[in-house]
Parts: C-alpha cells; structure tokens; sequence
C-alpha cells in the first residue's frame, strides 16, 4: 500500500550543508536531481531538508525531534522496480553523511586527514 513513510537512523542534529553535499554526490551516481519534495503512489506531498528524486521519484532526509529521517514511499519505488535503487541511496546516504560529519569534526580539532572510499565503506585516516 502507497504511503510515505518516516524510518527514523541514529543521526543526530542534522547539519543541512553535509545533507545537501552529501545529496549532491549521490545524484550524480544515480542521475538524479535534488529536490526538497517527497511523493507518494497518488501524489501527496511531504516538504523534506533535501531529497534526491531518480526517475520521478523521490527518497528525502529531514530532521523530526532531534534525528534524521527517511522519509520515502517504498511501494512507488518497488511498483517502479527500483527498489533496490531506494535502498542504495539510503545506505550510501547515512555511509557518506556520517563520514563526512566525522571528517568535518577532526579537521576542525586540527587533525589533517586521509579518507579513503572503499566498495564497502569509507575509511578516515586522522593524523596530527
């Protein structure tokens, strides 16, 4: 059944510069564009911090009392076929994201870093 739905990650006090930077990587990987909307099967809108829309539809991020959130309608993304794709940009999302807030966070304690992309993960080598 087509709904939006909010899954809630372990992401604290969004940073809407990371979130934007991060949505902006992961379109080109995926051709698709930014968007502040996210719609449903009939639809209904839901305003996010940033969305990434592939094919007409769309997956978003947006901070609810203090985490991030996914919010997406699954069953548009699955009547499409690309589920898959959903939950791509959703991992590649919370992955980028998070290092990129780590990296963010050592580089301002003076640390001068070294960040790898991995297939599976990302790797931050800090150093003073």
């Amino acid at each position: 059944m087509s709904h939006i739905s909010v899954t809630r990650t372990r992401i604290k006090r969004l940073n809407p510069d990371i979130a934007r930077k991060v949505a902006e990587r992961i379109c080109l990987t995926y051709r698709g564009k930014l968007t502040d909307r996210v719609r449903d099967y009939y639809g209904r809108e839901v305003r996010v911090s940033v969305g990434i829309e592939v094919d007409g539809v769309s997956v978003g991020f947006a901070e609810t009392d203090g985490s991030l959130n996914v919010l997406s309608d699954r069953y548009l993304w699955q009547v499409r076929g690309n589920l898959h794709i959903h939950d791509a940009i959703v991992r590649e999302f919370v992955k980028m994201y998070t290092a990129e807030a780590i990296a963010q966070s050592l580089a301002r304690e003076g640390y001068e870093l070294k960040i790898q992309e991995l297939a599976d993960g990302i790797v931050i080598d800090a150093y003073r």
